[in-house]
């Protein structure tokens, strides 16, 4: 009933979906109506702002790179993750061996 509510996009739906949760646990609803909807509602956010999901940019660089590893099986693509940080985190400790201060 929470994540009803906080996709709500308009009044109506969010005020259905709050009432809905005051049947269940009164408490928990004045809980909410204390929180400003803005901060955790989709009705409340600025309409200038077109994407609906915060998440949408980090998944689909994710997903991006598994392109060449989607037929592969989980065993593979586990390797493939793990190469990849291993590999990061190698260039990041050459990084921090190049600073000649104390201080990056």
């Amino acid at each position: 009933m929470f994540w009803k509510a906080s996709r709500s996009s308009n009044l109506f739906h969010f005020n259905a979906a709050l009432n809905s949760i005051g049947e269940v646990d009164s408490k928990a609803m004045q809980w909410l109506m204390k929180i400003d909807p803005h901060c955790w509602s989709r009705f409340g956010y600025d309409q200038n702002i077109r994407c609906d999901h915060v998440t949408n940019n980090m998944t689909e660089a994710f997903n991006n790179m598994f392109t060449t590893h989607g037929a592969q099986t989980y065993l593979h693509l586990l390797k493939f993750i793990r190469h990849m940080v291993m590999r990061k985190l190698q260039e990041r400790k050459e990084e921090c061996e190049a600073w000649r201060d104390v201080l990056p």
